[in-house]
């Protein structure tokens, strides 16, 4: 198993993380020499090398036939996913074909955080016709540091009385053309996840695009934000047009939101 963090690199704010593994039939813990099997992530005193990841043993169990469950970081207890009779269950593991994958929120003292799972059956296998390592079993825990972010886009024009502008816009018009600036992710993802923006909404004004950080996952993007019921409102394009007949000095101004506490 091994633990990932979507924090900014607050390596600060990481604290210990316990798993334990659950049998997918009973949802009973598993024991191996007659104990359950937990394991401790990111404490020194585990002797885990860096202290994310740890190989555990399950005794004759495949690894299909069980799950983990993040139950605590640091002092803070985690959620169990529940089941429709509202008894524990086996997460919905995120991957590019679950469209409602299970997040569980909770808080530390310094932030809240969503955690997810997912699972591949040959975790790091190596591509290709020479490839020699064929990859492990593993298991996967995603913990997201959750906020909002609302970004300002201000383009300012200063040419002038505008005629160069005026020759610019006839030639897009010509083309069939729109200036425009559009939403783009500067972060590279960790190792297994990907991070996307659509820009399919730009066609369809009523639609809206979406950013995903995690499979499965996908967080509106917002153009209004109503004070008085604190919702994100009005669906908005990861691509915004700028317009071009505004007065020289003059600025024309996008606002964004990305909602739903699933952000950071």
């Amino acid at each position: 198993m091994r633990k990932e963090w979507i924090d900014e690199s607050d390596s600060q704010h990481r604290e210990p993380v316990t798993v334990a593994v659950y049998d997918r039939k009973t949802h009973e813990p598993v024991e191996y020499n007659g104990k359950e099997v937990t394991v401790t992530l990111g404490s020194r005193s585990t002797g885990v090398a860096n202290g994310w990841y740890a190989f555990v043993a399950i005794g004759e169990k495949d690894p299909g036939d069980v799950y983990v469950l993040e139950t605590q970081v640091g002092k803070n207890p985690v959620s169990a996913p529940l089941g429709d009779d509202g008894k524990q269950t086996c997460p919905t593991f995120t991957g590019k074909d679950v469209t409602d994958p299970i997040a569980i929120e909770y808080s530390t003292d310094n932030h809240k955080y969503a955690v997810t799972y997912s699972y591949e059956e040959a975790f790091g296998a190596e591509q290709g016709e020479d490839a020699g390592y064929q990859g492990c079993a593993c298991y996967t825990i995603t913990n997201r540091r959750l906020g909002n972010i609302d970004l300002t886009v201000t383009k300012t024009w200063r040419d002038g009385d505008g005629e160069a502008r005026t020759k610019l816009a006839e030639a897009l018009e010509e083309e069939g053309l729109d200036l425009a600036v559009q939403l783009s992710i500067q972060s590279e993802p960790s190792l297994g996840q990907e991070y996307t923006i659509t820009t399919e909404g730009y066609a369809d004004p009523d639609a809206g695009d979406t950013v995903t950080i995690a499979p499965g996952m996908d967080v509106p993007i917002y153009s209004t934000y109503d004070e008085t019921t604190q919702t994100y409102t009005t669906p908005a394009d990861s691509i915004q047009p700028l317009e071009l007949d505004v007065k020289d000095g003059s600025t024309d101004t996008q606002e964004l939101h990305l909602s739903r506490d699933r952000l950071r």
